[in-house]
């Protein structure tokens, strides 16, 4: 490994150091946190399987549910166009991996790479 990676891994970490899979609140039990770990993955599901879209957020499936229930206002913070959420999602990978000659696609297989090296365990419970 040579020192570049050698940085972005360090990078890497100071950046997900207590950001493991799940992220735990503090002010809550292990259990209330496994518990709501274990609902928002269920959810989740469903809002993948109900509302299809592959750019969408599950915040973003609800307000399309939304649409469905009279009187229902929609939250402008999960109405974001696609090319917003675009730019934003780009930037925090060139942040990550500021390395040019990379398209997005492979900084984040890299950066994946490396957090599966970092972090084994999660990589395996996951997948």
């Amino acid at each position: 490994m040579n020192e570049t990676q050698k940085a972005l891994i360090n990078k890497v970490n100071k950046l997900t150091q207590r950001l493991e899979f799940p992220i735990k609140d503090p002010s809550r039990s292990d259990g209330e946190n496994a518990m709501a770990g274990a609902q928002l993955a269920a959810l989740t599901k469903v809002l993948e399987r109900v509302v299809p879209h592959p750019t969408f957020s599950p915040e973003e499936r609800v307000e399309r549910l939304a649409r469905v229930v009279d009187g229902a206002t929609p939250n402008p913070r999960f109405m974001e166009p696609e090319i917003v959420k675009l730019e934003r999602l780009l930037a925090r990978v060139d942040e990550l991996m500021p390395v040019s000659g990379l398209s997005a696609e492979e900084k984040l297989e890299r950066l994946g790479r490396m957090f599966a090296a970092a972090y084994p365990e999660t990589v395996n419970k996951a997948g």
